[in-house]
C-alpha cells in the first residue's frame, strides 16, 4: 500500500555486515513502515547497492 507519504531510499556505499539492519533499524526507530526493499552487493567493485520503498507512519 502506497500513501501520500511513501519515500524510496535508494543508497550506495562500500559493502559490509549490517548495512540492511542499520538502515531498516533506523526507519523503524522513527516510526516508518517498509513497503519494499531490495538490495545487493557486487564482489567485483565491493560495493552495495539498497532500494527501500516506505512510509511514515501518522
Amino acid at each position: 500500500m502506497s500513501t501520500d507519504h511513501s519515500f524510496i531510499l535508494k543508497l550506495s556505499c562500500p559493502d559490509r555486515h549490517g548495512i540492511v539492519h542499520a538502515v531498516s533499524g533506523f526507519l523503524f526507530e522513527r516510526s516508518n513502515n517498509i513497503l519494499d526493499s531490495a538490495q545487493f552487493g557486487d564482489s567485483r567493485t565491493g560495493e552495495f547497492f539498497m532500494r527501500v520503498h516506505f512510509e511514515q507512519d501518522g
